[in-house]
């Protein structure tokens, strides 16, 4: 095999690295295999868990929307460049959550990093102060101090911390969280958050790797766990399980008018391409009508997770009925983990080695599956870890 592999898709950034570096660069890939160099391997990383992004119905619906549209509007929906593909797309998210959130529209953005600052600043005409999980995406924290606001961590998951930092000012506050952690898989308790909390404290939860993961249908974590209060934003995006680009809010319609009128992570800048918003759309109407794409990708998830459960640290409220498709695996000393690298390249499979913050130690395998991995392929992934384990 190739070093190439090894050089940054496998290997952590240099302790005194001042730029992380670029993964080399694919050729080809089909979600679950990838080609570099001329070598492919089965890839058991990235986030495109419904294999959403490589279906003939979606890249269908992006051809035929760029004919249409051509790829850029070339300003903003306020100006010229709203089109009915965009607003088709809104209208199919809010029916995908109306049975849960009925009356709770939606507002599209460029990604999902401008989804929470579009949410942030619609919060900020009423709220000063964001209580935000010490281990969430960089985005939240991000988000909340470009649109004026004070930000407090609270402990990874600690419910207390949060809704003590937050008795300060319940009515200037807003708590927001991951609801499925990136780098690990653990998820929030966010029913606990909503039902311990003063009542007019606000939520923002980050919904990007619950959406199309978890619950019946995909429809994510606060909604499998019953947390549908008014108070509660969602925020998520079209580039992991619905395999597109672009972001959203779902929120009140009085929330959503703030954003479209007001916040200038929606008003001043160009949309996602319409041709994306029209994959999007399609990728939508397939989770709904392929409901055993998301089972498939539940039933690989809990195969990953029972098999690496002695080596991940896997965190879900009590009772909990899904899993999440990501794991979080460290061994030490270093050479162990070479050791398991090498083992994964001897089978033709590769699982990033990251140094990203969040995860159990500077640097640890993160470990994701798609519904398009076989049971197999996830098997031969496990025995790498269950293989050194075993030789300690």
């Amino acid at each position: 095999m190739s070093d190439d592999w090894n050089m940054a898709i496998d290997a952590p950034a240099p302790p005194n690295a001042t730029q992380k570096p670029l993964a080399p660069a694919l050729s080809a890939s089909t979600g679950v295999e990838a080609t570099v160099a001329g070598e492919t391997r089965v890839i058991f990383g990235g986030c495109n868990y419904l294999g959403l992004a490589h279906h003939p119905r979606v890249i269908e619906a992006l051809r035929e929307a760029a004919g249409i549209y051509g790829i850029s509007t070339g300003a903003s929906r306020t100006t010229t460049g709203n089109t009915l593909a965009h607003e088709q797309l809104e209208e199919r998210l809010a029916r995908f959550f109306s049975a849960a959130r009925p009356g709770h529209t939606v507002a599209c953005t460029i990604d999902g990093l401008t989804a929470n600052m579009a949410a942030f600043e619609a919060l900020a005409e009423r709220r000063t102060e964001a209580v935000i999980d010490e281990r969430a995406h960089r985005s939240l924290v991000v988000a909340a101090r470009a649109a004026g606001l004070q930000v407090n961590l609270y402990r990874h998951l600690d419910v207390g911390h949060a809704v003590e930092l937050a008795e300060r000012d319940p009515a200037g506050t807003v708590i927001a969280t991951d609801t499925v952690f990136a780098s690990t898989g653990h998820i929030a308790d966010l029913a606990s958050l909503v039902r311990s909390a003063p009542n007019d404290v606000g939520f923002l939860f980050d919904e990007c790797h619950g959406v199309g993961v978890i619950g019946d249908g995909g429809r994510g974590v606060a909604i499998a766990l019953g947390v549908t209060d008014d108070r509660v934003v969602i925020t998520s995006t079209l580039a992991k399980a619905i395999g597109a680009h672009g972001g959203f809010v779902l929120a009140t319609s009085d929330c959503i008018r703030r954003i479209r009128s007001t916040a200038t992570a929606f008003v001043g800048t160009t949309p996602v391409s319409p041709a994306l918003a029209a994959a999007a759309t399609e990728a939508i109407d397939i989770i709904d009508q392929e409901p055993d794409r998301v089972r498939r990708l539940q039933d690989r998830a809990s195969r990953l997770t029972a098999g690496v459960a002695l080596y991940a640290d896997a965190r879900v409220p009590a009772g909990f009925a899904w899993h999440t498709p990501i794991a979080a695996v460290a061994f030490a000393p270093d050479d162990a983990m070479t050791r398991v690298r090498m083992r994964l390249t001897e089978r033709g499979l590769s699982v990033p080695l990251v140094s990203y913050p969040g995860g159990p130690a500077p640097s640890y395998f993160r470990l994701s599956v798609t519904s398009e991995h076989t049971a197999e392929q996830v098997d031969q992934a496990i025995a790498c870890f269950a293989e050194e384990a075993d030789d300690r």
